[in-house]
């Protein structure tokens, strides 16, 4: 397996490869300053050549097959993802799957709140999750012209991800 570390603004981004496959992307806290990090314009080209390949149940791929068809910058409630799965009564369920999510951001957990607005658990901390959607929903309604990652989220959230599908 091949790592591949990418400096964005939230930290670094861990991507786990084989085979042009992505088994893992991680929100990395490690100190990488002995490690060479690849630019976000290499992040573009080189992440769509790659599929998704998490490891997990056929019920977590199902959850988080739901989860890469949320739309860039919006929210939905855990609720709402067992109901696209067509299992409405498996809410908690649907919680630890999407816990268990091993490719962050490309499979956007963070996506997800509780039905009552609140924001829920983050394996990389709720600050980070409160973060990440301030910025999706603050890059969605200016364009992005501003900002470099953007480019790079678009293309990584874009069709070619979410008409993926994870096997």
């Amino acid at each position: 397996m091949n790592e591949q570390i990418y400096k964005v603004s939230f930290g670094h981004y861990r991507i786990t490869i084989e085979n042009s496959t992505i088994f893992s992307a991680v929100f990395d806290v490690s100190n990488h300053q002995d490690t060479q990090m690849k630019s976000l314009e290499s992040a573009i080209q080189d992440l769509q050549q790659y599929t998704l390949s998490p490891s997990g149940t056929p019920f977590q791929k199902d959850v988080w097959n739901a989860l890469v068809k949320i739309p860039y910058g919006t929210v939905v409630s855990y609720q709402e993802i067992a109901q696209a799965i067509q299992n409405p009564k498996a809410v908690r369920a649907v919680a630890t799957a999407i816990a268990n999510n091993p490719i962050a951001y490309l499979i956007p957990c963070h996506r997800v709140i509780r039905k009552n607005g609140d924001l829920g658990g983050y394996r990389w901390g709720s600050k980070l999750k409160k973060d990440l959607l301030k910025w999706e929903q603050h890059t969605k309604i200016t364009g992005g012209k501003k900002y470099l990652e953007l480019d790079c989220c678009r293309i990584l959230m874009s069709e070619f991800y979410r008409s993926k599908y994870i096997n």
